[in-house]
């Protein structure tokens, strides 16, 4: 009886500690799954078929992100695009701005690549400059515009404004595809030609070098999430015409304190091009981190940021400018601004 009496003692001694872990585990399992159904709720609260993010939500960086001193912010601002219509020269000026200051990275490609792959907020927060609450951080990473999704865009920070500067669609395809040439994605023997007209003589819609110039497309997708006055478009060709114009009008809707560009920027007469003052500090700012494109003493971008166009044959040109005419339309109607090249009326 008492030998017993004995055994019973040990095996409930034995057995109380894993009871006491499944009791826990019980309660913490309850706990996470309340914190996940909030937190989901919170991440779809735009749209339902959006999956929450697999690290911490949103509300708990945001809550950080309000706190005082300098430290990583996530960006108050995105440049998202378009791509080769100098989204890095914007970048570049814009971070030599006393309030504004640029991503680690040169691009960061975070919500394109990224997030899709599970990267974690905490490593997107890494890639951010660390500024006080009163200063802006940015990044840009021009595939954003059409490789991205808006939606995780918003779900990040549905207050972020995002900046779009916007070229010629039948210039920006020239310069997409030397860029691409030059990087072995087309064979060094072709020409333009042969990529952005079809063996039928008509444009190759298909074509990414065409496709990524249909900007009304994407801009579309991303007013579903932003409201209009969120957004800004700038023209390329007004930009590289007179930068100091377009520099405020980023200011005004950034509403950041106004600051005198013009001690920092200068036009190289003979490269033809706007470049940075190459003063140490200037150059110091703008070259580091990760990845980043430097500029060269004069404080101006290599040659692959200003290459100089092969002609193009003006049947092309004239097929491509009819190809894109409807599209430039219905972007000046979403947009309400009046592109330069909007209609080559004139050409």
């Amino acid at each position: 009886m008492i030998c017993n009496l004995t055994t019973f003692r040990i095996v409930i001694l034995i057995l109380l500690p894993c009871i006491y872990l499944i009791v826990f585990q019980v309660i913490l399992d309850g706990k996470e799954h309340t914190e996940i159904t909030k937190d989901t709720e919170i991440y779809n609260e735009h749209d339902n078929d959006t999956k929450p993010h697999p690290y911490k939500k949103w509300k708990y960086y945001k809550a950080k992100d309000a706190q005082d001193g300098i430290k990583r912010r996530f960006p108050a601002f995105i440049i998202i695009g378009a791509q080769k219509c100098g989204t890095q020269a914007l970048a570049t000026f814009l971070d030599l701005h006393s309030h504004l200051h640029r991503s680690r990275q040169f691009e960061v490609h975070f919500f394109d690549k990224r997030l899709p792959k599970n990267y974690s907020y905490d490593w997107y927060l890494d890639a951010m400059p660390s500024v006080p609450a009163s200063h802006m951080g940015f990044e840009k990473t021009p595939a954003y515009l059409d490789m991205a999704n808006p939606k995780d865009i918003y779900n990040m920070n549905k207050d972020v404004k995002l900046i779009v500067i916007i070229c010629d669609p039948v210039d920006r395809a020239m310069s997409a595809y030397l860029h691409r040439r030059e990087h072995g994605i087309f064979p060094n023997n072709s020409e333009f030609g042969d990529v952005a007209i079809n063996k039928w003589g008509q444009v190759n819609k298909t074509c990414d070098v065409i496709e990524r110039g249909l900007y009304v497309n994407y801009i579309k997708k991303y007013l579903k999430y932003f409201p209009l006055d969120q957004m800004l478009f700038l023209d390329k060709a007004n930009y590289k015409q007179d930068p100091f114009a377009a520099l405020r009008t980023v200011e005004s809707f950034l509403n950041v304190p106004h600051f005198d560009f013009t001690k920092v920027l200068y036009f190289n007469s003979i490269q033809g091009v706007n470049c940075v003052v190459p003063t140490p500090k200037n150059l110091e700012k703008i070259n580091k981190g990760k990845n980043r494109e430097t500029i060269d003493s004069k404080g101006c971008f290599d040659e692959t940021k200003h290459r100089q166009h092969p002609p193009m044959s003006l049947i092309n040109r004239n097929k491509l400018q009819q190809f894109f005419k409807f599209y430039n339309t219905e972007l000046s109607k979403l947009t309400g601004v009046n592109f330069t090249w909007i209609s080559y009326d004139s050409e």
